[in-house]
């Protein structure tokens, strides 16, 4: 997946804006531009967004590259713009990184009680990340 959003990244050079020796967190921003670039991206529509970046997408890439702690220090730095049902995320992704990418049995029991009680319509029009 590194490769290919390198290789995404360079094809879109412009819209991606990524110079120099980039940080993983910065090539998923520059991926996520690229993504979601004007005219012929991906739109935005209903993602929750910082900065004109998916605040899920980012965290996505990252874990999708491989960079579990560079995710959660993002997901640190997002949480307080999280919406209520995902006040939790960043204690369950922070065990899950602990626990060599495993949610310990307990954790994970928690974590679906408190899903079953979330209301089903409210996920419709949720962040497609």
């Amino acid at each position: 997946y590194r490769e290919w959003s390198t290789a995404y990244v360079n094809s879109f050079r412009n819209e991606a804006m990524l110079g120099g020796q980039p940080s993983a967190t910065n090539m998923a921003r520059a991926v996520l531009r690229a993504i979601h670039r004007p005219n012929g991206g991906i739109p935005t529509t209903g993602l929750r967004m910082v900065d004109n970046i998916p605040i899920w997408g980012h965290i996505f890439i990252l874990v999708r590259q491989g960079y579990y702690k560079e995710a959660l220090e993002v997901a640190k730095g997002y949480e307080n713009v999280f919406p209520r049902q995902d006040l939790h995320f960043v204690k369950y992704f922070e065990r899950f990184i602990t626990n060599n990418n495993r949610l310990p049995s307990q954790d994970r029991q928690r974590l679906v009680a408190e899903m079953k009680q979330w209301n089903p319509l409210t996920f419709q029009d949720k962040d497609l990340y």
